[in-house]
């Protein structure tokens, strides 16, 4: 039953680098597209609307979150 228990543990880990490789690789990609596209003078206004727009998005998914978990909890 141990042995068991640590191959999916070992499986579990295995597929969460793999998700973290191509997220890190998809991130790598979006932010040399997002220093190339532009000209140069505009990369920083780029940069701060995305890190804006992502703060943001964390704060609405936040919100959600917490609507969604009161409205589960009530059931």
């Amino acid at each position: 039953m141990l042995a068991g228990m640590a191959r999916i543990i070992f499986a579990a880990i295995g597929v969460t680098m793999v998700i973290a490789i191509a997220l890190d690789a998809t991130g790598i990609v979006k932010n040399t597209l997002e220093q190339k596209i532009p000209p140069k003078d505009m990369v920083g206004r780029v940069d701060t609307l995305n890190t804006t727009f992502t703060a943001v998005s964390v704060a609405l998914g936040a919100l959600a979150g917490a609507f969604i978990g009161r409205a589960v909890t009530q059931m």
